[in-house]
């Protein structure tokens, strides 16, 4: 099997690395981050309670902005203690980003909840409990006699760009190709490209290095300009697999959470009311985009996501993580070898936070 690597500035999550950070030393990464606090929490100025200390294991993009606002903009309508946005810390990868939490320097982790499971896999001892997307905005194309996901199965040979095992276009390909009843899984193709970074995807479809791959939805418009007819949708990514799933999620150690079940439910509240107001109204959602993402991205760019997230409610506020949508991600999980076995949901999930939060936020 063909495995052409090509590590660009994109999300890099693997079983490899995950198992990598456990191993390394943390201690950059530590005193980027501060120092322990066994307590949980550092001290607000103004009232003397403690502020959570979260983390975000990616930069900030649009399909995250809802979960990185929630404890700075919906605080106060959960009564949780403000964040500004300076306490918010933004790491490059989940496994830098879990080794921060285990180490005592975070309290909260926000992130892909398949590299969730496949930490807690390993026996370390978090949980999930709160959602925050639900999926992206992305599509399958193909180029050129590539028409179909019928015929990717036929030809297992084609060049597919691909990220490596466990990564968001992997799993998401793979989800689709089940949801359509396609017999194939990005493991099974021969000559899979592992290209991490999605502009070099794109770059790699146009070039025709590649003939099919899973881009942002965004990228689709400047491919079909350059490549016209040449190029095919193969799947609308949140259209085949419909409302519901799980992507990213708010994690922490499951001695935390026990601990601090109020203020991890007003947390979560905070997100889930985030989620809503930034769904429901496309000004909020890009007053908050310009606030908080550096550099600006376009107005073009936040329209087309938003009306995704709208269309697909990709933001969730109800809860989503449900013992159905669970099994079905490590469904998948597991036939792609991202995980070995299924997890018991109560090892995976704290509900008793998740159904505490989407009371406070006015959920069903």
């Amino acid at each position: 099997m063909s495995r052409e690597v090509h590590m660009g500035s994109g999300r890099r999550r693997g079983r490899i690395a995950v198992v990598l950070a456990f191993v390394l030393a943390a201690s950059a990464v530590v005193a980027a981050c501060g120092s322990d606090d066994e307590g949980g929490g550092s001290d607000s100025a103004s009232s003397g309670a403690k502020k959570l200390r979260v983390i975000h294991s990616s930069s900030l993009d649009p399909g995250e902005i809802a979960g990185f606002v929630a404890p700075i903009e919906y605080a106060d309508e959960v009564g949780l203690t403000k964040l500004e946005a300076g306490d918010l810390k933004t790491l490059d990868s989940h496994a830098t980003a879990m080794q921060v939490l285990l180490s005592g320097n975070a309290d909260i982790v926000g992130g892909s909840f398949v590299s969730d499971l496949q930490v807690i896999e390993q026996g370390v001892p978090i949980k999930a409990f709160c959602p925050f997307s639900s999926g992206f905005a992305a599509v399958i194309v193909g180029r050129d006699e590539v028409d179909s996901l019928d015929y990717l199965a036929q030809h297992k040979d084609t060049p597919v760009a691909i990220e490596s095992a466990g990564g968001p276009v992997n799993f998401f390909f793979d989800l689709v190709l089940q949801a359509r009843n396609v017999p194939l899984t990005t493991q099974d193709f021969t000559d899979g490209k592992i290209i991490e970074d999605s502009p070099e995807r794109v770059s790699a479809l146009a070039n025709g290095d590649v003939k099919a791959t899973l881009i942002n939805f965004f990228q689709l418009p400047p491919l079909q300009e350059e490549l016209g007819d040449k190029v095919h949708v193969l799947s609308d990514v949140m259209g085949d697999l419909g409302k519901g799933g799980i992507f990213l999620a708010f994690a922490a150690k499951t001695d935390w959470l026990e601990k601090n079940q109020d203020e991890a439910a007003k947390f979560c509240a905070s997100v889930l009311t985030a989620d809503k107001a930034l769904t429901e109204n496309f000004d909020t959602f890009k007053a908050a985009a310009d606030k908080y993402i550096t550099p600006k991205v376009d107005d073009e760019t936040l329209k087309t996501n938003w009306d995704a997230i709208a269309k697909y409610e990709l933001f969730p506020f109800d809860n989503t993580l449900t013992q159905e949508a669970v099994d079905l991600v490590q469904k998948t999980a597991v036939e792609t070898n991202i995980l070995k076995a299924p997890i018991p949901y109560d090892q995976v999930v704290d509900s008793a936070v998740i159904e505490k939060a989407v009371s406070l936020a006015g959920g069903s």
